[in-house]
């Protein structure tokens, strides 16, 4: 009866509770997630490059056309030959006159030097700010345009003026570099670097007439300003000053008529 006891307690025990297991979370939710990451990322660039492809492009400029408008003719070889020599007189006529007496006589022309230094400041600032033209171009009857028909900024007569100066500048540089002498000084260097760099500003001019293809004869500031040498056409209401230069013309247009007349035979010929 022992046995049989013993075997309805095992049996009347209540059965233990098996271990719920746990739920382990789905790989295919872990996964998803990088997945929508992954798509929200590449989402990004194609919504940024349509918004580039949106947004209006910005229409490319136009090249400006800097010819030389219509309406004005180019000054032929001839005028342009007799406002050069007469600027060269009027600009550094009377200063290379003044240092000659001063360097061969010894005398003091200090009043002389004075107002061979003003004659071309007359002429390169004053005449052109108030005329819009200088004194040699009032004799050959030419003036200077842009392509928009107007006379160009005073820094272009400026410029367009320092050749000659520079060539001087550049001859007494070299004189006072020492340069060929016997003295036991040497060579000043600093001399020397300032006579070729006056020296290739003329040289650069002559350069870009040399091989420039354009047949509107520029030099290298008319080039840069847009600027053309042209023929000027008095209107014939000129007073004053203006009436005054104006009437240098006639003496030019007569002497330029007579060279192309010249020109004309020897080509016939």
């Amino acid at each position: 009866m022992g046995l049989l006891d013993k075997a309805e307690e095992y049996e009347n025990k209540p059965a233990k509770a098996k271990k719920v297991a746990k739920a382990k979370p789905a790989k295919t939710a872990e996964k998803a997630k990088p997945a929508k990451a992954k798509a929200a990322v590449k989402a990004k660039p194609a919504k940024a490059k349509a918004a580039k492809a949106s947004k209006p492009q910005r229409a490319k400029r136009e090249r400006v056309n800097k010819s030389l408008p219509d309406e004005f003719v180019l000054a032929g070889k001839n005028n342009r030959a007799a406002a050069w020599f007469a600027n060269f007189c009027w600009n550094w006529g009377l200063l290379i006159a003044a240092l000659s007496i001063i360097i061969f006589s010894g005398s003091d022309f200090t009043w002389l030097l004075i107002a061979g230094l003003a004659m071309p400041l007359l002429n390169v600032l004053i005449i052109p700010m108030k005329f819009g033209r200088n004194f040699g171009q009032f004799i050959s009857r030419t003036k200077y345009v842009t392509y928009k028909g107007s006379k160009p900024v005073f820094v272009h007569a400026i410029l367009s003026n320092l050749k000659t100066p520079a060539l001087f500048g550049g001859l007494a540089f070299l004189a006072m570099s020492g340069i060929g002498s016997n003295t036991n000084a040497g060579t000043n260097t600093m001399m020397l670097v300032g006579s070729v760099c006056c020296f290739l500003y003329p040289i650069t001019e002559w350069v870009f007439r040399k091989f420039d293809v354009n047949d509107a004869n520029q030099s290298v500031w008319d080039k840069i300003f847009a600027a053309y040498l042209v023929h000027h056409v008095p209107t014939g209401d000129e007073k004053g000053w203006l009436a005054k230069l104006e009437s240098l013309g006639d003496f030019g247009a007569k002497r330029i008529a007579k060279m192309d007349e010249k020109d004309t035979t020897v080509d016939e010929t």
